[in-house]
């Protein structure tokens, strides 16, 4: 069936019964429930449904396939786009670090960062309280929560969750004994250079 029809199909599906549309498209029933799925199950259903008149009119001699990128192209940057006013809402909780690409979590060096790798894991920390993943060289993004700012890491399948300025400071200033605790001294908790940390007792 031609994309085109598919559009008929979902913009007057509601107004009028499956029967008079198979009927008026040389279809059964069944093939109408069939697109309906399709259209759906590849989220092409509301685009289609929401259509103007005019705008489908404009697309009556294009091909299927450019008629379906055009529209799963427009899902997919729709979709972006809804991602990113979500996170929005969540920028007052949810810290993001500046020093690297949120996009695609590349690697962006700082002159003076230095690594040290996390006892027992493919991963490393640095005295800017960043952790990577030392086999896919990426930055692992970390969340705020309770004030403290955390980042899981994974080991043979399992996850587990640490309090980057604790990890900093053990692995920047010194081992941590039972009973201290690490403040920052500026009291800006997303700022973990392990200059600004220091350790206290309880």
């Amino acid at each position: 069936m031609k994309e085109f029809d598919k559009i008929y199909i979902a913009k007057y599906i509601d107004i009028d019964s499956i029967t008079n549309i198979a009927y008026s498209l040389g279809k059964t029933n069944k093939d109408i429930e069939n697109v309906i799925t399709e259209l759906k199950d590849n989220g092409l259903y509301q685009v289609y449904k929401e259509m103007s008149d005019e705008e489908w009119e404009q697309i009556e001699n294009k091909s299927d396939s450019y008629i379906q990128k055009k529209y799963l192209d427009k899902i997919k940057n729709d979709r972006y786009k809804a991602f990113y006013e979500l996170l929005n809402l969540f920028k007052p909780t949810k810290h993001r670090f500046k020093i690297y690409y949120e996009e695609d979590y590349k690697l962006k060096p700082i002159k003076s960062e230095k690594w040290k790798q996390i006892k027992d894991f493919h991963y490393s920390i640095s005295n800017y309280g960043r952790v990577k993943n030392n086999i896919t060289n990426k930055i692992k993004e970390s969340r705020m929560h309770k004030g403290i700012l955390q980042c899981d890491i994974y080991e043979k399948k399992k996850r587990y969750t640490i309090a980057l300025k604790r990890a900093v400071a053990n692995y920047f200033i010194r081992e941590l004994e039972p009973g201290e605790r690490v403040i920052c001294k500026d009291n800006n908790g997303n700022n973990l250079y392990y200059k600004n940390l220091e350790i206290v007792s309880r």
